[in-house]
């Protein structure tokens, strides 16, 4: 059997933003209440791959308590995760625990902002799978009916099994300042399996290190009028010889009735260096969401601008996010957190 090297990463979401425990567990606990849940979903070559897609499937939770000086917070989240990788039954199961602390630098003012750092960890299991039943060797051809026979022996030595199970280690800093509900910056930075984890299905092999991954996010909300405001963002990862560069813009509309609906919609593009060339433009991303009070509901598409273009069409991945936030009576707090 020849097998040929092979290069992958993690997961990723177009919509980032609606993806926080995944993309720095500072940010944990940076938003206006005291619980907040999100679920997000990718399937990503449906197009050309139908039902077995690469898919994603993640949700995760954090809660915010208040300090003794009520200027400072600490939070703990909660993730789980399950990825699978089309035909190949390649998946990972994750899930991690982890928590913040929230600290106010100054207290802003009139037309002042106020300054705030953030600093997390998480500590986590995962492990990965490989299931064959989906794939077929030239000894399950079967020429005399011209069709492939999956319960003839294939005559490799693999089958469905499951690697061991691996503790991974995150952390990460945020900064931001906030002048208002709708000007603001931030800026943050995350190192993922900072143990680099053995992920090996062997034993008996050499160990096989997990990527270390580590990403840079900045991004922030300015208005332009009442009712008007642009969020901006980018968020540039590198794992191993993999590097992404994500950035774009959303605008929003807000009525300030929070019974009623607001609205974001923007252009976000995807870049991607290609192992052997530089970075180069693999998708364009078109994002709405839809904004109530205690409910963010997010959908974008992914359009494919590489050479994969000419054999999908151009259709890349679709995607969705909600995210719930919970504000109890009697929860307050002096700590102003952005609304990405």
């Amino acid at each position: 059997m020849l097998c040929n090297p092979l290069s992958a990463q993690d997961p990723r979401f177009s919509q980032f933003y609606k993806a926080p425990m995944l993309l720095n567990p500072a940010l944990s606990g940076v938003f206006n209440g005291q619980g907040r849940v999100h679920i997000n979903y990718r399937s990503l070559y449906a197009s050309v791959l139908a039902e077995s897609s690469f898919e994603t499937y993640m949700v995760g939770t954090d809660w915010k308590f208040n300090m003794p000086n009520r200027r400072d917070a600490a939070s703990f989240n909660f993730l789980a995760l399950r990825d699978e990788s089309g035909q190949n039954g390649f998946s990972r199961t994750y899930a991690s625990l982890g928590g913040a602390y929230l600290k106010n630098l100054s207290q802003g003012g009139y037309q002042q902002a106020s300054h705030y750092l953030s600093a997390g960890a998480q500590v986590g299991f995962g492990q990965y799978q490989i299931n064959s039943r989906d794939l077929w060797f030239s000894n399950q051809y079967d020429g005399q009916n011209l069709e492939i026979d999956f319960d003839r022996a294939s005559g490799e030595p693999i089958g469905a099994f499951s690697g061991d199970f691996f503790l991974d280690i995150n952390a990460g800093l945020l900064y931001y300042a906030i002048w208002n509900d709708r000007n603001y910056v931030y800026a943050g930075g995350t190192v993922h399996h900072a143990n680099q984890p053995d992920i090996s299905f062997f034993d008996d092999s050499p160990p096989e290190a997990l990527y270390l991954r580590w990403s840079g996010h900045a991004g922030g909300e300015a208005s332009f009028t009442r009712n008007l405001s642009v969020l901006p963002a980018a968020l540039f990862t590198q794992q191993g010889p993999s590097t992404s560069l994500t950035l774009g813009l959303n605008f929003r509309y807000s009525n300030w009735n929070p019974w009623e609906l607001n609205l974001r919609a923007g252009p976000w593009a995807h870049f991607s260096n290609r192992l052997d060339q530089g970075m180069q433009l693999e998708a364009m991303v078109a994002a709405v969401i839809f904004e109530l009070e205690r409910i963010n509901v997010g959908v974008s598409y992914d359009l494919t601008t590489s050479t994969l273009g000419q054999s999908n069409y151009a259709r890349g991945a679709i995607e969705l996010s909600a995210t719930y936030f919970l504000k109890p009576r009697g929860f307050k707090t002096k700590v102003e957190c952005p609304e990405l």
